[in-house]
């Protein structure tokens, strides 16, 4: 009798420990799929408010920009709405006017101005941590948005005729919704010449 209570408490000692590797075997691999679950980014992104042109915010008051030398005004139709009904909740009027100064396009509602696109060359924009200038090349947006330039290289290998005259980068303002974006513009000999802000409206 003592030598089967023993075989017995054995058999369930390593019943025991046996359940208990597979516990710490399953533990571990949902800890491993959550930690890459999380760790994964499909896009880079830059929101527009962590971004300044020239020192300046790109979203701002139209009296900020009576201060300027305006060279031209367009008076443009947005048939799918504009930006300003989801960045301004108060808006005040429904039409919008492009405003030209020195090769940047500022787009308004009377109210509120959005820097919309801008030649690169005498400007700069300022990031958090970096700044961008006419001197920066397709290598500087490498490092700092390298899951946007390995798209760029995707892109480029899929449908070469659509980067004949420019490379183009596209870089998300959120990453829960890509079609908002950025645009960086680079020559052939990979030096960053335009970009412009892009919302999918429609």
């Amino acid at each position: 009798m003592a030598i089967l209570s023993i075989c017995c408490k054995q058999k369930e000692t390593i019943k025991n420990s046996s359940i208990q590797t597979i516990v710490d075997v399953k533990r571990d691999t949902f800890r491993l799929l959550k930690k890459e679950h999380f760790d994964i980014r499909e896009w880079d992104t830059l929101s527009i408010e962590s971004v300044k042109f020239n020192n300046k915010k790109l979203f701002f008051s139209i009296e900020d920009l009576k201060l300027r030398q305006i060279d031209s005004i367009r008076y443009d139709f947005w048939a799918c709405g504009s930006p300003f009904e989801w960045m301004d909740e108060e808006k005040t009027n429904d039409s919008i006017s492009d405003i030209f100064i020195k090769g940047t396009r500022y787009s308004t509602n009377g109210d509120k101005v959005l820097l919309v696109s801008s030649m690169i060359k005498n400007n700069q924009l300022r990031l958090i941590n970096d700044t961008i200038n006419e001197f920066s090349t397709i290598d500087d947006f490498e490092r700092i948005f390298p899951l946007s330039y390995n798209k760029l290289v995707e892109a480029k290998q899929l449908n070469p005729e659509n980067y004949l005259e420019y490379d183009y980068m596209e870089i998300p303002f959120f990453e829960e919704q890509p079609a908002d974006h950025w645009i960086f513009y680079f020559n052939k000999k990979g030096i960053i010449v335009r970009f412009e802000l892009y919302w999918w409206l429609c």
